[in-house]
């Protein structure tokens, strides 16, 4: 048995080591930054790098695929647990967009900005443009997201009332109680969250570490989101101030904003939408 076994080695030597391992997809990797695409601010007409990454030994071919045009990369850095692809490309004036085809054997996959997947997508391809580079007060900057209805609330005077209108099969809803649950369904709750609370915490924030801040939409809109905005040209006042009041909230039966009279007042009436921006204003100069 140990001599028939010897022999099948010895016949299959040269198959058994040049083997590799079934295609490693955690390996796989590439973006837009420094790392991989070279230099990462390139010129119009600039010869940049392209890198692709793959597991030691795991993959046939990598073809980065630039504007339909599907072409070959090199292989040329091997480590102990990586390969690195290249392909050096001439750009132009316009945004390339691209995306890489990874071959090991019969399988064959695509990379781009979703990872490895079985069907590329235009909207998902890395893309690179030149002449723009990151402003210089952003690079390695700590930034600081705030979701505004849900960070604090400076202002209580321009909170979202219960019944104020009626949006998305509902009446919108004033919470109190910022530690509950949020519901299944929270796109009509408001906590009263506004820009005035950021001002309040940006000692806080400065304590953080915080050097910029990213606001989710100010605008206005009937979302405590705000990301479906209605007015791009006036700040909510339900984040700002409302200056002049009047008018009734809906009653529990009613599901037309026809008659959400304070809402329309509050969100379209010009002293309140110009009262706003000018909040608006002071906050940027504040935070600046």
């Amino acid at each position: 048995m140990a001599f028939r076994m010897r022999k099948w080695f010895e016949k299959n030597k040269q198959y058994i080591q040049e083997m590799r391992p079934v295609l490693n997809r955690d390996a796989l990797f590439s973006d837009t930054s420094g790392e991989y695409v070279l230099p990462p601010y390139p010129a119009s007409g600039e010869e940049i790098t392209i890198r692709f990454r793959t597991a030691a030994c795991n993959v046939d071919q990598v073809f980065a695929v630039i504007g339909g045009e599907r072409l070959e990369m090199t292989c040329t850095e091997r480590h102990q647990d990586f390969d690195f692809y290249e392909l050096k490309y001439q750009l132009g004036d316009e945004m390339i967009s691209y995306y890489f085809e990874i071959r090991e054997g019969h399988v064959c996959g695509y990379y781009d900005a979703r990872g490895l997947v079985k069907e590329a997508d235009p909207k998902a391809c890395f893309k690179v443009k030149p002449n723009f580079s990151v402003p210089e007060w952003a690079k390695g900057a700590v930034m600081y997201q705030i979701f505004v209805d849900r960070f604090c609330n400076g202002n209580p005077e321009n909170d979202v009332e219960t019944g104020e209108y009626f949006y998305i099969d509902r009446h919108s809803r004033r919470i109190e109680d910022w530690g509950k649950t949020p519901d299944a369904m929270d796109v009509g709750n408001f906590y009263g969250g506004d820009l005035q609370g950021v001002l309040d915490k940006l000692d806080y924030l400065e304590d953080l570490g915080v050097e910029v801040i990213y606001l989710s939409p100010v605008f206005v809109s009937p979302s405590n989101h705000k990301y479906d905005i209605q007015d791009y040209d006036h700040a909510d006042p339900h984040y700002t101030v409302i200056a002049e009041e009047k008018g009734r909230l809906l009653e529990d039966w009613q599901r037309e904003n026809t008659y959400a009279t304070k809402y329309i007042n509050r969100v379209t009436n010009p002293v309140n939408l110009d009262a706003s921006n000018a909040f608006f204003c002071g906050f940027c100069e504040r935070g600046a």
